[in-house]
């Protein structure tokens, strides 16, 4: 076994075999103090990898287990001379604030803390002992919940994190837990069980427990098995991936923004999968199968539906649908007063003759002698009024937005500069009002410039 885990080790790092070893990416290792982590820490140790550190976390979910867990981690890295990096915390409130399960919860402090770490110490790699049985029970689980072709490629042996030039490795995914249970009686590897991997009410517990052994009647090597088929599902996955970028770059319009991704229905409806790619486009948001079919639904009826995923919404415009977070979401029948600094920038000075404003959505320039200050910027609200530059009657916010075609995200979005006396002076983004436009009497320019 010590010899198949370093070679995959290895490979997985991507490491030269005539390089040095003092040039080995460093690797941290998620150790919870179970068989699994504590064997892959061993087993690093047992190679004598010259860079490694292991990091443990208290989800302070199982009273004094939890804690026993952490002190046998620590215990380990002390007696062994390992570098040792500990954290703890309120699983159960953090899950309650988030409005998410328990599971959830402990997968977000981990990954986020153990990211955090990798980048403060100038770790590499993130090392997790992840098993056959592990990846086989993910499959399972995935297509019990219903998934789409990644759910088949299940866990990963390698996948890059959001941190450039960091990672995360899996050198277990190949062993059978009872490889590594064998391993670790061989090597007196110390360990604690969780007790709860022997309670049935958990979906993967009852998968381990009461399924599998039945599987493993019909076929002694159905793990084997099934590990060759999740082989043919990532190659497959990774292949349509690479044909889903190529369609993303199609469908996505390059105008969008992370609070803001529009989706063109011309380049989606012309395809043949067109249901397919908008399912693949709309899961990165969390749209789940039901409500993408109602979407693929609307694309051909009127504009304005909007449908809502537990992180975002998605409107139905005139030619597109736009995605924006639920953050992100106004009314713009509420008075919403902000710091004007965060907002705009604002700069005043005299007119000179070669002063020529070139206006733009962003840019807008005024007659400073006309406006009354202080300023202050606010959403826009029912009943607003200005006159829009160029007219010489008023107009209401909202008629303006609508005429102009705004779709309904926009309209929620925008915000009105306002003067001391109360007066819109401009519709930033759109427009300003034409009474405080520039003349051949200005003397003073007000230029303001929308920061987002």
């Amino acid at each position: 076994m010590l010899e198949r885990f370093e070679e995959k080790l290895i490979s997985l790092l991507g490491i030269d075999p005539d390089s040095s070893r003092q040039e080995y990416p460093r690797v941290l290792i998620a150790v919870s103090g179970g068989i699994d982590s504590m064997s892959l820490a061993h087993l690093f140790n047992k190679i004598k990898y010259p860079h490694f550190a292991v990091a443990t976390v208290n989800f302070k979910l199982r009273v004094n287990e939890s804690d026993l867990d952490e002190e046998l981690v620590r215990s380990w890295a002390l007696e062994n001379s390992v570098r040792f990096f500990s954290t703890s915390f309120d699983t159960i409130e953090y899950s309650l604030s988030k409005g998410i399960s328990t599971q959830m919860a402990a997968r977000e402090l981990r990954y986020n803390w153990f990211f955090e770490l990798m980048n403060n110490e100038g770790y590499d790699a993130l090392a997790i002992a992840h098993n056959l049985n592990d990846t086989v029970e993910t499959l399972f689980l995935n297509i019990l919940r219903g998934t789409g072709v990644d759910g088949l490629a299940a866990i990963r042996e390698l996948v890059e994190t959001p941190f450039k030039g960091k990672k995360i490795v899996r050198p277990l995914l190949g062993f059978t837990r009872k490889e590594i249970e064998e391993y670790a009686a061989k090597e007196n590897v110390e360990y604690r069980h969780d007790s709860s991997n022997f309670e049935n009410h958990y979906s993967r517990n009852k998968l381990r427990n009461l399924v599998f052994p039945h599987f493993e009647q019909i076929n002694s090597s159905f793990l084997q098995t099934i590990e060759k088929s999740i082989c043919h599902f990532t190659a497959a996955g990774d292949i349509l991936r690479d044909l889903y970028l190529q369609k993303r770059d199609l469908i996505v319009s390059h105008g969008s923004t992370k609070e803001r991704v529009e989706l063109l229905i011309e380049p989606l409806l012309s395809d043949k999968y067109a249901d397919y790619w908008l399912f693949m486009l709309l899961d990165e948001y969390n749209f789940n199968s039901a409500q993408v079919k109602q979407i693929s639904a609307s694309l051909s009826g009127e504009s304005g539906k909007i449908f809502f995923s537990p992180t975002h919404r998605a409107l139905k415009d005139r030619d597109k649908i736009i995605v924006s977070p639920l953050a992100m979401q106004a009314n713009p029948t509420v008075s919403e007063q902000f710091n004007i600094d965060e907002i705009v920038e604002i700069f005043i000075y005299e007119r000179t003759p070669q002063f020529v404003p070139v206006p733009s959505d962003k840019i807008f320039f005024m007659d400073a002698g006309k406006v009354k200050f202080p300023l202050s910027v606010r959403r826009w609200k029912s009943g607003d009024k200005f006159h829009p530059l160029g007219m010489a009657c008023s107009k209401k916010v909202s008629d303006f937005l609508t005429d102009i075609k705004r779709d309904r995200f926009t309209k929620e979005e925008r915000c009105v500069l306002i003067s001391a006396d109360g007066k819109i002076i401009c519709l930033l983004g759109e427009r300003i009002d034409d009474r405080f436009k520039i003349s051949a009497s200005t003397s003073r320019v007000l230029e303001v410039h929308l920061l987002k």
